[in-house]
């Protein structure tokens, strides 16, 4: 993981990334996608997947 404060945090990310609120394309990336679930009023738990290929 790329990012310390998300350990611990494995059964939110599978459940965001298994029933996202909605997917969205990266601005920065095109080869990232951004799932995104509610978890309160206005506040989002984010999944940033991204695709690299190998050759």
């Amino acid at each position: 993981m790329r990012h310390p404060e998300m350990e611990g945090k494995e059964t939110e990310i599978a459940e965001t990334l298994k029933n996202a609120d909605f997917v969205q394309r990266s601005a920065y990336s095109s080869d990232a996608l951004l799932y995104y679930r509610g978890i309160q009023i206005k506040r989002y738990f984010v999944v940033v997947v991204a695709l690299f290929k190998y050759f």
